[in-house]
């Protein structure tokens, strides 16, 4: 059996507590303590506890780990497959949960709180115009010499005139980019949707990536 663990990464104002491998009894307690320490001590107000990469669950009582978040003002978890989430809860009773399968679902939730502080961009980066902190839903295709396209979802934090930097709130894109170094100065098409219901629309555009930064466990790209 392979062994739980768990990582901690931020966007914006938001922790996000990633669980993986095979959630056994024995490590419930040890993975609730962690969460518990960091989010009581650290005073986190805004969490979510993505259980997409759980691999297994093999405890009757999963739905321990969400008493950790009784304390933060505004928690979700993040999930994949409505089965995972259905093992994961059974048992729980507490308080209405925040379940979302989607990112746009976590960006209309947290919204402002997940954009980017720039505490580091703001040296490593120096853009003609002014940079607009936001939190849109994005969709990036990036295309090879080859032609061949790899897509993946993001995070709009800030927007300018002539660039976005994006994060990683899904670990698989975030692990493809991660691994393929040739995808600085790839062609790249950027599809950004309409934050507004009743605007029901996209809009595309073309660019690069200038830069693939790492903060902690947290990946994002400039472009």
């Amino acid at each position: 059996m392979e062994m739980a663990k768990v990582s901690r990464r931020v966007i914006g104002k938001v922790n996000i507590f990633d669980i993986f491998g095979t959630l056994g009894d024995e490590w419930i307690e040890g993975i609730k303590s962690y969460m518990e320490c960091y989010i009581k001590e650290c005073a986190f107000k805004n969490v979510i506890l993505n259980i997409r990469p759980i691999q297994n669950i093999a405890t009757s009582k999963p739905h321990r780990l969400l008493a950790a978040l009784s304390f933060p003002k505004k928690t979700a978890v993040y999930f994949g497959s409505q089965d995972l989430l259905d093992q994961f809860t059974k048992g729980y009773k507490e308080n209405k949960l925040n379940a979302c399968n989607s990112q746009k679902e976590i960006v209309s939730l947290f919204g402002r709180e997940l954009v980017e502080r720039d505490k580091i961009i703001q040296f490593t980066e120096r853009r003609e115009y002014t940079r607009i902190k936001t939190a849109l839903d994005v969709e990036l295709t990036f295309t090879d010499n080859q032609n061949a396209a790899i897509e993946s979802t993001a995070i709009v934090t800030n927007i300018s005139r002539c660039g976005i930097f994006v994060e990683y709130l899904d670990l698989k894109s975030a692990i493809t980019i991660e691994d393929l170094d040739y995808f600085k100065n790839m062609r790249i098409q950027v599809k950004m949707k309409s934050p507004h219901a009743f605007h029901n629309s996209c809009h595309d555009h073309s660019g690069k990536i200038l830069r693939i930064e790492f903060t902690g466990n947290q990946t994002g790209l400039a472009i």
